[in-house]
């Protein structure tokens, strides 16, 4: 199987039909649409959105838990994700 693409448009069917890569422990999708919105994958069948973002005098990448899936579905993933993206401009 080819590996899967990291980068895509992140849809509630998309996300149901999108199976965990063998071998990892966890791995993300990203939105093509929305930057920073992603969803986290576990070994262990969990789902969970999150928004990825840099923050300046932070090393790494920083991680905001939206919601788990699919109890937190896509429109409310993409709603909190706006907000958190504003909340990081505001610092």
């Amino acid at each position: 199987m080819a590996d899967l693409p990291n980068y895509l448009t992140l849809t509630d069917p998309v996300i149901r039909n999108t199976p965990m890569p063998a071998g990892k422990a966890q791995h993300y999708l990203h939105d093509d649409k929305l930057p920073g919105l992603a969803l986290r994958m576990r070994a262990t069948g969990g789902r969970t959105w999150v928004y990825l973002f840099t923050k300046p005098g932070v090393r790494g990448t920083q991680r905001k838990t939206l919601g788990a899936w699919p109890r937190f579905n896509e429109r409310a993933a993409r709603k909190a994700a706006t907000i958190a993206a504003g909340e990081v401009v505001k610092g």
